[in-house]
């Protein structure tokens, strides 16, 4: 099992934790600011647009989001000990939505004028199930994609085919036949290249996982799950 603080191959912008990042969020820290919103932008959006009607701008109740993710206070506020930054979030996403959509009503029924302020209104009941495997699962892709990131910067820095013959092979599903004729490069050098590339994404997603669950116990659960979002079984 890897151990928190150990290295993958390759560099990353965040310390070991998803929380010791929040901590330089909180302190202004421009790069852990950055990860923080690739990583967990998309997820909120896509977990908007499918959640709220259509009368809601689910990219502006996003943005909402992310900045007050990325305020000190809201930051300080959390507690380790009393549950994962991930549910933190998803009921934020959930808070800001449903405080837009009942503001959204409040003006309708007042004639364009709110007749109550976002603090008058009742907060909501925690996500259903359905709701906390719908956001686990938009992780897992955020993980993902940020896992292939780093691969490819690294794959460019190294100046080494490996990510683009993965993506042929993984995503665009074609045969390492297939891939030869197309990249000019033989067949054993192809099934070379996506047997390498496999192992470093795979530690590239270990080290994403390691910084976004609290602790190793769980990266394992964590990594099996993203494997079965991305191989159809959930």
């Amino acid at each position: 099992m890897t151990k928190r603080g150990s290295r993958t191959s390759g560099p990353s912008c965040f310390g070991p934790t998803m929380w010791s990042c929040l901590g330089r969020v909180a302190q202004g820290d421009k790069d852990a600011q950055d990860m923080a919103f690739r990583l967990y932008y998309k997820p909120v959006l896509k977990f908007l647009e499918r959640r709220t009607p259509r009368t809601l701008d689910a990219e502006e109740i996003a943005n909402q989001v992310m900045h007050k993710l990325l305020q000190p206070e809201f930051l300080s506020g959390l507690d380790p000990s009393k549950g994962r930054f991930r549910d933190y979030l998803l009921q934020t996403t959930r808070n800001v939505a449903s405080n837009a959509l009942k503001h959204e009503r409040a003006k309708i029924r007042g004639g364009g004028k709110a007749r109550v302020s976002l603090q008058d209104l009742p907060s909501d009941p925690p996500a259903s199930r359905s709701e906390r495997h719908e956001w686990a699962q938009e992780l897992a892709r955020s993980e993902f994609d940020e896992a292939m990131e780093r691969f490819k910067k690294d794959a460019v820095l190294r100046g080494s085919p490996e990510h683009d013959v993965l993506c042929l092979f993984c995503i665009e599903g074609l045969s390492h036949k297939e891939i030869a004729e197309k990249t000019g490069l033989s067949v054993t050098t192809v099934n070379n290249h996506v047997h390498r590339g496999r192992k470093r994404l795979e530690g590239y997603l270990r080290e994403v996982v390691r910084e976004a669950v609290p602790t190793p116990e769980e990266v394992e659960e964590e990594l099996a799950f993203v494997r079965s979002v991305f191989s159809g079984k959930r």
